[in-house]
């Protein structure tokens, strides 16, 4: 960018020194020399007076020393030659036009110049003509100086602009380092360090207030969704447990025994066992709530809860349909009878009287089996029987148990 900038100075200073500064130059130059010419005819005045060739030769052989002039003649009044003087030898007389006192070309500069006598009264003329490529050399010269300069101080600019800028800057480009290492990072602790007591290094410790605000925020809004987290985390669970427990005895509802019993349908089918559906109901249950209260009701369903757990089986589902209801799930049973032995043991367990606050109660439980897959193929299928094999159990009586007939 800064190239661009320089190349575009030098161009508008080339212009410059073309346009302007050149015809200046050129002026002063032509100046300067009319006046050497003005003082040459000051010089010549006596040899006019006198019509004396070899004095108008003698003031113009002068001009020997000059390198500039190529042919210089001293004309009387009338325009008749009076003396000549030629760098070259032998050199065709110049055309004189003495109504034209200045002629500039591309080759040559011509001056005429009136001899006067007494300030006023013409007695004659001095005609110069210079080289132009002599009369251009100094203005060249002049030229190659200005443009040299012109150089040398945008170099220098240069120099000292690209010098203040990485001092101005330098803060500036660490501090965009900085944000986009945070950035990637995700890290607000580092800090810039402020070397300079000037608004640079107000700057930066103000950058550096940004990121205290900006890491005290983030360190607030990491709390808060931590807490948020673990609030979601237990409001999930609460909503887990009671999509899925029955919220009195802590055990499956329907909608995860549903669930178990899918799975271990899928896993006989795999490894070609049994599995049995033990479906129980209290014998009584609704006299005892209706005397005894349902207070004592729900403390009844929950020991019996506590006892289904102790006799179950590692890997046993036990769960409560709702009431009185209880369902046992047994997975991987290797022959249909050991669900008949599974049903006695729950049936003594019972045995033992049930003690509650300031009432011992005797209860029992009349249980139905369906087996896998002898007495259905899907979760409502055995469930369907598991019931209709409880239902027969009652009739038996209390406390027995029932295979699908």
């Amino acid at each position: 960018m800064m190239v661009a900038i320089v190349s575009i100075m030098l161009l508008l200073v080339a212009l410059y020194l073309q346009y302007r500064v050149n015809p200046i130059l050129n002026d002063k130059l032509v100046d300067d020399y009319k006046q050497k010419v003005r003082v040459v005819s000051r010089k010549s005045v006596q040899a006019v007076l006198e019509a004396s060739n070899t004095s108008a030769n003698k003031v113009l052989q002068k001009y020997r020393q000059d390198p500039t002039v190529e042919v210089a003649t001293i004309l009387l009044a009338d325009g008749s030659l009076l003396g000549l003087y030629s760098k070259v030898d032998d050199s065709p007389l110049p055309s004189v036009d003495i109504t034209t006192p200045l002629i500039q070309t591309k080759d040559a500069l011509k001056i005429i110049e009136p001899i006067y006598f007494k300030k006023d009264q013409i007695i004659g003329y001095l005609y110069v003509q210079f080289n132009s490529q002599s009369l251009a050399s100094p203005k060249n010269d002049y030229v190659w100086f200005l443009f040299a300069l012109a150089l040398l101080m945008l170099s220098l600019s240069f120099l000292l602009s690209n010098f203040f800028q990485g001092k101005l800057t330098k803060p500036i480009r660490l501090m965009v380092r900085h944000i986009a290492n945070m950035y990637e990072s995700k890290k607000f602790d580092k800090r810039l360090v402020a070397i300079r007591d000037d608004e640079i290094g107000k700057l930066v410790n103000g950058f550096n207030q940004l990121l205290d605000a900006t890491q005290e925020r983030e360190n607030e809004l990491t709390a808060k969704s931590s807490q948020l987290q673990k609030l979601v985390d237990v409001r999930t669970k609460q909503l887990f447990q009671k999509a899925h427990y029955d919220s009195l005895t802590g055990l499956p509802n329907r909608y995860l025994l549903v669930d178990r019993l899918r799975q271990a349908i899928s896993q006989s089918n795999r490894s070609n066992s049994f599995l049995a559906l033990l479906f129980l109901d209290l014998d009584r249950f609704k006299i005892i709530n209706d005397n005894f209260g349902h207070q004592n009701g729900d403390l009844l369903l929950k020991e019996v809860a506590k006892r289904l757990k102790n006799i179950s089986r590692k890997g046993d589902t036990i769960a409560r349909l709702g009431g009185d209801e209880f369902v046992f799930l047994l997975e991987n049973m290797t022959q249909a009878k050991d669900a008949a032995r599974s049903a006695l043991k729950i049936i003594e367990c019972f045995n033992e009287p049930f003690r509650l606050q300031d009432h011992v109660l005797h209860i029992s439980t009349s249980i139905g089996i369906s087996i896998y897959p002898s007495d259905g193929k899907d979760d409502k299928q055995l469930l369907k029987n598991a019931d209709i094999s409880m239902y027969h159990a009652k009739k038996k009586g209390a406390g027995k148990f029932q295979l699908l007939l």
